[in-house]
């Protein structure tokens, strides 16, 4: 469905059924609808793919004529499977514009449903360099709110389905602990998870950089029962200075003291996530700083 280049101008054109002596009615609001988006906007249909729309027509969000022809699915070709679609549409757009209202609906209840996870590609590249398969244990330290959670998620049971060839129905080996230091945070991650519907989720409320050795059950005699994971996902309490780009406002806060506090913290959810790393697996440690205090300078520090 997605792949289809004409899916947004399709369903939004879509015919809704209406009830008998409406018929008439709709026919003149589309009518005027026409003469509307020949005379808006200078006379000319948006383009969307105009990076500076909202600058542009910032006022005038809810009644812009746009051109739906021109709205693409865009999908990635780098991402496992070919699963990854970028939609070109603006956030303040896509909420706000009468003529995009069906396709904001679908976006929102799809995501609801578990069929999609809204998520910012950025967000999406440290589980895609662990390379996930349907058999690996992966331990998320700090999941919340669980985008990238629910991410790994997706990459086991594809793994599953696509590599392994096995049917939709059935349990993949792998699975995720999704670990969150703040109860709420923890709650708010639980909720996020259920409409994944998947047996294959573990959520702790825990310190990372103290997070406990956990043990497998029904052990054969002499085999190892602690879980070492064959894949980490580490991305921890940041400055968030990265974030600059969507929120500028960070701009008049921003100051060194944040991510020099949060340095010797960031070291020890590192080499934690180390300690419980398999001989051979993969690991990520990722911020939304742009700070080398927070990147480089932890990683050197655990090297």
């Amino acid at each position: 469905m997605l792949r289809d280049p004409n899916f947004i101008k399709d369903f939004t054109e879509k015919e809704v059924p209406v009830a008998d002596g409406q018929e008439e009615e709709k026919k003149d609001d589309k009518v005027e609808e026409e003469k509307d988006a020949a005379a808006d906007n200078d006379g000319k249909v948006i383009d969307m793919n105009t990076k500076n729309i909202i600058e542009t027509y910032g006022g005038n969000l809810r009644d812009i004529k746009m051109d739906l022809g021109k709205l693409k699915m865009d999908c990635k070709p780098f991402y496992p499977h070919n699963s990854l679609f970028e939609m070109m549409i603006p956030r303040e757009l896509l909420k706000k514009n009468q003529g995009l209202k069906q396709i904001h609906k679908l976006v929102n209840d799809m995501g609801d449903s578990g069929l999609i996870t809204r998520q910012e590609i950025v967000s999406m590249m440290p589980p895609i360099l662990l390379d996930v398969h349907a058999d690996h244990a992966v331990l998320d330290m700090c999941a919340a709110p669980g985008s990238k959670t629910s991410q790994l998620l997706e990459l086991i049971q594809a793994s599953s389905m696509i590599d392994q060839k096995t049917p939709n129905s059935s349990q993949p080996k792998g699975f995720v602990v999704a670990n969150d230091a703040d109860a709420k945070r923890a709650f708010m991650l639980t909720h996020q998870m259920n409409r994944l519907n998947t047996a294959n989720i573990v959520i702790t409320n825990h310190q990372a950089q103290l997070f406990p050795e956990l043990k497998y059950k029904d052990c054969k005699p002499g085999e190892d029962t602690r879980v070492k994971f064959d894949r980490i996902v580490c991305d921890v309490p940041c400055s968030s200075d990265a974030a600059i780009r969507k929120i500028p406002t960070k701009w008049g806060k921003w100051g060194t003291r944040d991510s020099q506090s949060l340095h010797p913290l960031q070291i020890t959810l590192l080499l934690r996530g180390i300690e419980l790393l398999k001989v051979g697996g993969k690991m990520t440690y990722s911020t939304c700083s742009l700070n080398v205090i927070e990147n480089e300078s932890v990683v050197a520090a655990v090297l």
